[in-house]
């Protein structure tokens, strides 16, 4: 996944703030369960929202940062407990987010 510039993480972010948690992450973190219904969510919304368990500020950015590269996605952002995730479809004709 390419980087984001800094507009296109704004904009991604004020859509993040109308919808709701796609996904809670609990006690089994990122298991092979969870990233395949993350990847599916991605795949369809391309926009997901994803709540964290309590951890330390650094865990946090750690589990961000994996949960990005195992879902080769770009990371929006992560703010509290909730990270941001972006992902562009695949087919050009299903994509339902414009950069600007």
């Amino acid at each position: 996944m390419t980087e984001l510039s800094g507009k296109q993480k704004r904009y991604l972010r004020g859509l993040g703030q109308t919808i709701p948690a796609g996904i809670t992450i609990g006690k089994a973190a990122l298991s092979d369960d969870v990233l395949r219904e993350a990847a599916a969510m991605l795949e369809r919304h391309e926009l997901l929202k994803v709540r964290l368990p309590v951890m330390d500020r650094h865990d946090r950015s750690a589990f961000a940062q994996d949960a990005a590269t195992r879902l080769d996605a770009a990371l929006v952002g992560v703010v509290g407990h909730t990270l941001l995730l972006f992902k562009p479809s695949a087919e050009a004709s299903k994509r339902r987010i414009q950069l600007p």
